[in-house]
């Protein structure tokens, strides 16, 4: 106290001071006092403000301004702080500017964001390094001194994207954008996948101009000898999602009869379109191609559940290589629909800011407000209409007008009134009818539904109850022209059991035909067929690329038992040709059996050198050689893929049971790009069909998650080793397994979206006399489940000690499915 005195008297002598505080708050920068100047600090901090921004900025690049000012110095610089959707504040830039005292002035900002809401605040730095909001006053702003935002704005830079569904948006909702690439062709081939003959053309001497803009899609060639049809192949995967796909053709053939079929088209394993020779004959002489001229076929696309669509173009001979077919491709596209009246269309809409209005026309020339309930089929005013529609968001960002083409039909095909049925396998029925007229006096049809119930789960099917309650019918074929005879096996049937058929036909709206007749037919029995016929155990399943964490000798064959019997293995032969020559790959072993309708792997490697999850070795997977070596036998072909099992060795005799692909060119199905990380299952249909046909085969392009429990973790893998290919698998499916010690039953149940309690019982013999093991499971909103830990014995309250039964046998599973009032009991049995 005292020294603070003697100072301030001092003060007050030599400049004739009255008083000069000594808290630094009260300081100035500077005070001119009688003609001297004297300099002091200053720790007060410059006050700094953002102004207000406009709501929406529907540029990238704008302006943000501000205001600084200090009370007792001179400001030096700004910082601009910002932040997108909440997320961290990052450093802008500053604004150096020359010393000043108030200050006003702006940043040109930058955003990376185009949609978005973006906050801002300013900081201001005086002369003295004073930083505004550094609290803690140790020359550097700290994220926790960081204030609120001074002021925000929604970046909008990206204009509305408006979609036209149609659906009740509780079901199937489909979108009506473009999903195909490159559709028209003007780019030539980009974004399309080729094999053998086929090339983009402006035309050629048998059709010089393309059907719409100036390139089409040309499939096989003129040529002698010319590719057979399988080996040409035109496709591209889309994604799923779109209401129809549509395209043009024009098939030209030199053949008569023999190229049946000379075209085919399928998404994934589903046949969208097929024409023939014959069908185009015209009884010209055979220099002189015949022609169906440019048409538009539409294909509904709601009934198909797989994640990605493979659309599959094939045109060629068939049979031989000699008086060609080919096709010319157009305008293939997801953006044109066909309706029924009773469709409902609805707009969705994507956004950055919100939507403040969506207009439609359904005549291309006066434009509505869109009050949410969008449109009925039955409000289109003609039978081929062009609708337009665009959204205004909040920022008023304006769509340009969208385009989408409806094509309206209300007429169903003809009713099918001579459907047979009769039994030719053990496991197939034989079913034909005559192919119906669409709108019911002209036209083609675009696709069946065969619908089949044995005759204990309800006898014949006659209403539309039964229809839906009974089994659909997969891989049915595209229909023919009206008049055609079609014929169709139903494999994976139960001997000596008789069922029950019936159809519908449909067309791209989709408008449903009536039911046709009843039909009835019945298996063979092992009396009368004792033998394996061919076709009773397919090749169900090729993993011909191998794994990306095991390389490409990972490979493994899936087999399925189309029958409702045990099936002896024994001596039975995988067999692969090469130039006409054929190798054993593989013997089984004398004792191996294959379950009624079950599956059986063959690996090349043991579960712990592979990348499947799967037992292995185990009941339902068998292991070449040691498990963890190359068999130089086992090997599949990455080009020229033909395979083929036989019920012992093909140089005593044995019969033909099965064959995969024509050795020609790239495999029928799966994909493998081991940069893209792409190892796809080659996978057969559901309805087999012949097996050395490419129609016969697809690439397995299921959801990872749906089929998780078949790889290791991390897996890039697609396919289902072990169990049914997922591709129009649409009944459940139930798998029974024991492993190795005998210890542990487990099983896995398939397909069970449509059902919500499950109880399973097991029963077997062992030393204890007869057992069984009871439960329930809640199944609601699965696909699938998977019980792996149920033991044959006796266990601790703990689970850690168990005595187990020996000398089990007998094993024996029931499941039953339930749904309300719905039942069904499904029965695996292991010898």
């Amino acid at each position: 106290m005292i020294k603070e005195v003697w100072f301030k008297l001092l003060i007050f002598l030599i400049f004739g001071l009255n008083y000069i505080p000594l808290t630094n708050s009260e300081y100035r920068d500077q005070s001119e006092i009688n003609s001297l100047t004297l300099k002091t600090a200053d720790w007060v901090a410059p006050e700094s403000q953002a102004d207000p921004l406009p709501e929406y900025m529907t540029t990238s690049s704008f302006p943000v301004s501000y205001s600084v000012s200090d009370a007792h110095s001179l400001v030096d610089k700004v910082w601009l702080y910002y932040r997108f959707e909440g997320g961290s504040w990052t450093y802008f830039d500053d604004d150096d500017f020359a010393d000043a005292n108030p200050y006003a002035g702006s940043f040109s900002f930058l955003s990376a964001f185009p949609c978005g809401e973006i906050e801002f605040f300013t900081i201001g730095v005086d002369v003295w390094g004073n930083i505004e909001n550094d609290t803690n006053g140790n020359g550097v702003l700290e994220e926790s001194e960081y204030p609120l935002a001074d002021t925000s704005t929604f970046i909008c830079t990206l204009a509305p994207n408006t979609s036209l569904l149609s659906g009740n948006f509780i079901n199937d909702t489909q979108i009506i954008n473009e999903k195909v690439s490159n559709g028209n062709f003007e780019a030539g081939l980009l974004d399309w996948e080729t094999i053998g003959d086929v090339s983009v053309i402006t035309g050629d001497v048998f059709e010089p101009l393309a059907y719409d803009g100036s390139y089409m899609a040309k499939i096989g060639d003129v040529g002698e000898p010319g590719n057979e049809i399988w080996e040409n192949k035109l496709s591209q995967k889309i994604d799923n999602g779109a209401k129809n796909v549509s395209f043009y053709y024009n098939f030209y053939t030199m053949d008569s009869f023999f190229d049946n079929p000379g075209m085919i088209v399928k998404i994934n394993d589903y046949e969208v379109f097929r024409i023939t020779a014959f069908e185009v004959d015209d009884m010209d002489p055979l220099t002189i191609p015949n022609s169906t001229g440019w048409n538009q076929v539409s294909f509904d696309l709601t009934g198909i559940a797989d994640p990605v669509l493979e659309i599959i173009f094939y045109s060629g001979n068939t049979s031989d290589e000699y008086l060609q077919s080919w096709v010319y491709i157009d305008n293939v596209t997801t953006s044109e629909v066909f309706a029924s009246d009773a469709t409902e269309f609805h707009f969705m809409v994507a956004h950055c800011c919100g939507v403040a209005s969506t207009h439609y026309s359904l005549d291309g020339i006066h434009f509505t407000l869109d009050d949410g309930t969008g449109f009925m089929g039955s409000d289109l005013p003609s039978d081929d209409n062009i609708v337009s529609f665009y959204s205004i968001d909040n920022a008023g960002n304006v769509e340009g007008i969208k385009t989408r083409r409806i094509v309206k039909n209300n007429n169903p095909p003809s009713q099918v009134i001579d459907l047979s049925a009769v039994g030719i396998s053990k496991a197939a029925i034989n079913v034909s009818w005559t192919a119906p007229l669409d709108d019911s006096l002209t036209g083609q049809a675009m696709v069946y539904d065969l619908r089949y119930r044995s005759e204990a789960e309800g006898g014949p099917i006659l209403t539309e109850a039964d229809f839906t309650a009974s089994h659909k019918v997969s891989n049915l074929p595209a229909p023919k022209l009206p008049g055609s005879f079609e014929s169709f096996d139903v494999p994976g049937l139960d001997s000596s059991t008789t069922y029950h058929f019936a159809l519908k036909s449909g067309d791209s709206a989709p408008n449903w035909s009536l039911i046709s007749n009843p039909a009835v037919g019945t298996t063979l029995s092992f009396a009368v067929d004792p033998d394996v016929s061919e076709g009773e155990v397919v090749i169900n399943e090729l993993m011909w690329m191998g794994s990306k964490s095991f390389g490409p000798s990972d490979e493994w064959i899936e087999i399925r038992n189309m029958t409702g019997e045990f099936i002896d293995l024994s001596w039975w032969q995988f067999v692969k040709v090469n130039g006409g020559v054929e190798t054993c790959m593989y013997t089984f072993s004398p004792g191996v059996t294959l379950a009624p309708h079950g599956y059986l792997l063959v690996s090349e490697y043991d579960e712990a050198h592979s990348a499947i999850s799967l037992t292995c070795p185990g009941s339902d997977c068998l292991v070449v050689g040691g498990g963890n070596t190359d068999d130089l036998n086992f090997e599949l072909a990455d080009i020229g893929l033909n395979l083929r099992l036989y019920d012992g060795d093909p140089a005593l005799g044995a019969l033909l049971i099965d064959q995969v692909d024509n050795g020609q060119g790239d495999p029928a199905g799966g994909e493998y790009d081991n940069l893209a990380d792409i190892y796809f299952s080659m996978e057969r249909n559901d309805s087999p069909g012949n097996g050395y046909d490419a129609s016969s085969w697809h690439t397995c392009l299921a959801n990872p998650g749906d089929i998780s429990l078949f790889w290791d973790s991390g897996f890039v893998e697609k396919g289902t080793p072990g169990n049914p290919n997922l591709s129009q698998f649409n009944f459940p499916y139930l798998s029974f397994y024991l492993d190795q010690k005998k210890e542990n039953v487990g099983f896995k149940v398939f397909n069970l979206l449509n059902w919500e309690d499950l109880n399973y019982e097991v029963s077997y013999d062992s030393d204890q006399g007869s057992q069984g093991i009871l439960g329930q499971i809640e199944v609601k909103g699965l696909d699938f489940i998977k019980r792996d830990d149920l033991k044959l014995g006796t266990c601790s309250a703990e689970g850690k000690i168990c005595t187990f039964n020996t000398n089990v046998s007998n094993l024996n599973l029931k499941v039953i499915l339930k749904n309300g009032d719905q039942e069904k009991i499904m029965e695996k049995g292991i010898e």
